[in-house]
């Protein structure tokens, strides 16, 4: 190995390399607190610290760090075991977040009483549904075709040529008057970012007919129709579709006594198992239900009609495919790795 390799080697594993990464974690912590106070927008804050790529980055260098220390301390000793356990389950907890920013899931699944569902929307994700009576089609925007590179949505024959996303990222921001008109509206984009509602111009061929449509962000409500209502487009956000549906079989309010204050929500829900059989579980503010694969899913909110009874509820739902494999032991490690630190017999 060259000196100058060595060098590196011995440099990714210091307490000085180590020192520069927790001084940008913090830059980026205070960089994060005065982006949310000026524009009063937690998105906006996210999108430029922990929800940007250099994140990322941020994470695999601390990865690194924390492996190369290790790997600096060979031939190991006895008395290197508290550091390494304390090591190991540092990278273990990494490890897992890493695996959960990639292959898990935070989303909301809104549940009407009496109708099942399995879908769990994505949140600060767009995509356009498409449907017929026969299929149902998501695409994600990203994906949607530029210029005139036509797309076939599978089954239809069913063309989508052009396509104009006001990204809410931008300084000139569009948003639409109406969907039943094409006018725009130029208009600077607020740095609050919940305020935003993004907008899509599309034009879809079918044979030799053609249908322009502008649409407005709406996850929940109307479906437009295209082609005298032969399709159905919404623009929405990403859709996950679990592998087994939920049923909401009531909900409640509960007050405190002899008042008409709430204090807490309650509803009971009907969840398949791996038998595809229903099994009944409640679920409260304060009691969480985990699936047998590892799905949660807390009580985030109610939704009341007009005769105050309770029609709708929202569900948070997560899933992280590391929290038993390696976030959970890998913390237990950094407990036992510190007790034996700063306990165990000095040297």
């Amino acid at each position: 190995m060259s000196k100058y390799l060595l060098a590196l080697y011995h440099f990714l594993g210091s307490v000085s390399f180590a020192i520069i990464l927790i001084a940008i974690t913090i830059l980026l912590v205070v960089i994060g607190t005065l982006l949310e106070s000026m524009a009063a927008s937690h998105l906006y804050a996210a999108s430029w610290t922990y929800q940007h790529p250099f994140f990322s980055f941020l994470l695999s260098l601390y990865f690194i760090n924390i492996l190369f220390s290790a790997l600096r301390r060979w031939p190991y000793k006895k008395r290197h075991i508290p550091f390494l356990l304390t090591h190991l389950g540092l990278l273990m907890l990494l490890t897992g977040q890493m695996i959960k920013n990639q292959f898990g899931l935070q989303g909301r699944l809104r549940l009407e009483k009496g109708i099942e569902s399995n879908e769990v929307a994505i949140p600060n994700t767009l995509a356009l549904l498409v449907e017929n009576e026969e299929h149902k089609e998501m695409i994600p925007i990203d994906q949607l075709p530029r210029g005139q590179l036509p797309m076939e949505i599978k089954p239809f024959s069913l063309f989508c040529k052009k396509a104009a996303f006001a990204k809410h990222v931008e300084k000139n921001f569009y948003s639409f008057e109406t969907p039943f008109t094409y006018r725009l509206i130029p208009k600077e984009a607020p740095l609050r970012l919940e305020e935003c509602v993004p907008g899509i111009i599309l034009e879809f061929q079918e044979g030799f007919d053609k249908q322009k449509i502008a649409l407005a962000y709406d996850p929940d409500n109307l479906k437009w129709p295209l082609f005298n209502g032969k399709y159905k487009v919404r623009l929405q956000n990403m859709i996950h579709f679990l592998s087994f549906k939920l049923l909401l079989k009531n909900a409640r309010q509960i007050f405190y006594p002899n008042s008409t204050q709430t204090y807490s929500y309650e509803c009971e829900l009907l969840v398949e198992d791996k038998e595809k059989q229903w099994n009944e579980h409640t679920l409260s503010m304060n009691r969480v239900y985990e699936t047998w694969n590892g799905y949660r899913f807390y009580l985030s909110s109610i939704e009341t009609s007009p005769d105050k009874t309770i029609q709708f509820v929202h569900l948070a739902v997560n899933y992280d495919p590391a929290k038993y494999l390696l976030s959970y032991p890998g913390a237990f490690l950094i407990f036992l790795g510190s007790f034996l630190l700063f306990w165990g017999r000095k040297s």
